[in-house]
């Protein structure tokens, strides 16, 4: 059921201390997390900025969705703000190339 209700998304594989602790979606301006609890707080990193500036150049903005009062103080606390039943970012954040 799950792999079916993401076909057509872009799966990224979220690794940490070299241990799969879940994946990022993408399908246009949406982004999703799927992340487990033992990763929570040390998952995100500048490549996940990277992935939304580019969604924000692409689309105009980024979009996601958040149902539990953690998930609104974390999307909240990335500057995604309000929109509709949504959460949008439409600025890109100012990264250095390294």
């Amino acid at each position: 059921m799950f792999c079916e209700s993401v076909k057509g998304w872009t799966v990224y594989p979220v690794t940490v201390d070299g241990q799969v602790a879940g994946a990022l979606l993408t399908d246009g301006p949406e982004i999703h997390a799927c992340i487990l609890p033992f990763a929570h707080g040390k998952w995100l990193g500048r490549w996940v900025l990277r992935l939304i500036n580019e969604l924000i150049e692409q689309h105009g903005y980024a979009q996601t969705h958040a149902s539990t009062a953690v998930g609104v103080e974390f999307v909240t606390r990335l500057g995604f703000t309000p929109h509709d039943d949504a959460f949008r970012r439409t600025t890109k954040w100012a990264l250095k190339q390294s």
